[in-house]
């Protein structure tokens, strides 16, 4: 049998008496081309904190070359289903630089 990862997450909420709860989440995409899994499982969990009227924040690993988000659709894609939820990368600058000798 194979099974595959499409990703891994954790959320917590904290409570805040008298103010919105805030969501804190963590998301691991592994790498690969699993896109259209991806945003399903996706739009599913952000759906579900967004509804509930909080405020939320994601981290974690997504596995995208943001420099590339203009001529690789995958990436296009999945940035687009953040963006379409608000949410806005914080990350400016590559993380990981590979280097071909």
């Amino acid at each position: 049998m194979f099974l595959m990862l499409i990703l891994e997450s954790l959320f917590i909420e904290i409570f805040i008496p008298q103010h919105k709860s805030v969501a804190i989440g963590v998301i691991y995409l592994p790498p690969s081309d699993n896109t259209l899994e991806f945003i399903e499982k996706v739009n599913e969990i952000i759906s579900g904190v967004s509804t509930a009227n909080k405020h939320c924040h994601i981290t974690g690993d997504f596995n995208l070359d943001l420099l590339k988000h203009e001529s690789h659709t995958i990436t296009t894609q999945k940035i687009e289903l953040l963006f379409a939820f608000g949410f806005q990368p914080m990350i400016t600058k590559p993380t990981k630089i590979q280097h071909i000798p």
